[in-house]
This record gives C-alpha cells, sequence and structure tokens, in this order.
C-alpha cells in the first residue's frame, strides 16, 4: 500500500513488522504519561513481543528530555537494553518537515534487495499537534512510500543513525 494512508493502516503496519526505525521531529505522536495513545500502546505491545525499536531524534534539549521520560517508560517493556535505543543526531535528516518510521527495514547482513520487491515501508507522519483533537487519529493523513522510494529513505536514516551520537541523552545535553 502505497499513497495516502490512515492511522489505522500505519498501526496494522506497525503491528506486523519486526523491527521499527522512527525518525522523530516532536514525540508527540507517543503519549505516556495519563493515557497512552494507539501508537504508544503499539509500541508496547511490540516491545513485549520483542521487536526492536530505533528512535533518531534532533538535538533538542526539550526533546532529548521528553525522550529520556519516554525512554525509561518503554524500558519497563523490554527484555534487553538492545531492544529500545535512542541516538540523537545534531545534522537533521532532508526527508521534509515530517517524521518518517521504517517499518521492516530490508537489510539481511548488509545485503539489500535494492528493487520494488523490498518489505521496507516508510511512513511519514505530519506534525501531530496540526491534527490535534477527539478524533484526530481518524483524520490524520499519513503518506506511505514502497520499494526503491522506502529504500532510499532507509538509506538516509542508516547513515544519519552511524553519525548520531550514541551517548546516553542525557548526555547529550550537555555537549
Amino acid at each position: 500500500m502505497s499513497g495516502v494512508i490512515t492511522q489505522s493502516d500505519v498501526l496494522g503496519i506497525e503491528s506486523t513488522s519486526r523491527e521499527v526505525w522512527i525518525y522523530a521531529y516532536d514525540l508527540n505522536f507517543e503519549q505516556f504519561d495519563r493515557n497512552r495513545s494507539p501508537f504508544t500502546n503499539a509500541v508496547v505491545t511490540n516491545l513485549e513481543k520483542g521487536m526492536l525499536y530505533r528512535y533518531l531524534l534532533p538535538s533538542s534539549d526539550k526533546l532529548i528530555i521528553r525522550a529520556e521520560r519516554l525512554r525509561n517508560y518503554l524500558s519497563q517493556f523490554t527484555s534487553s537494553a538492545d531492544q529500545l535505543q535512542f541516538r540523537v543526531t545534531g545534522t537533521p535528516p532532508q526527508f521534509n518537515q515530517m517524521a518518517i518510521a521504517l517499518y521492516n527495514p530490508d537489510t539481511v547482513e548488509g545485503n539489500r534487495r535494492d528493487n520494488d520487491e523490498s518489505g521496507t515501508v516508510a511512513v511519514f507522519f505530519p506534525h501531530a499537534e496540526d491534527f490535534a483533537g477527539a478524533d484526530a487519529g481518524q483524520k490524520t493523513p499519513f503518506i506511505a512510500v514502497r520499494g526503491r522510494h522506502a529504500l532510499l529513505r532507509q538509506e538516509k536514516f542508516e547513515r544519519l543513525w552511524r553519525d548520531a551520537s550514541s551517548m546516553e541523552l542525557s548526555r547529550s545535553r550537555r555537549a
């Protein structure tokens, strides 16, 4: 499925993925303070099943504080430290002004199927505050791409991940 999709579609993709990589500008789709958002519920369920999550974030004090809180909350649902990873980049990606999630990144021991048969799905998330409200989930548009287009986004993410600071989030604020 490529094109405009719904929140339900995104949650369906996430529930059947084996690995999820996320570049988030604000983490506003993750709600965990009082009530969990549908996305946070999906992350919790998937972490309990052993799925791997990578969060790549821009270097912002406010965002890093929120990411630390999110990581502390989600860590209770993991079975290993490698299952939930956060990194901070000083170089925001040129995806566009949307967050992005990569589902089932297509790498097998460094070999990638560079064709339209890749299992990778890239989903662009709009800024959450633009769609706030009680029924926002049903009206929020997401954009999905597959095949070569998804692999191009994955390659950008991988370069940023390699170059990003792997230090503890709290230390990156001081850097």
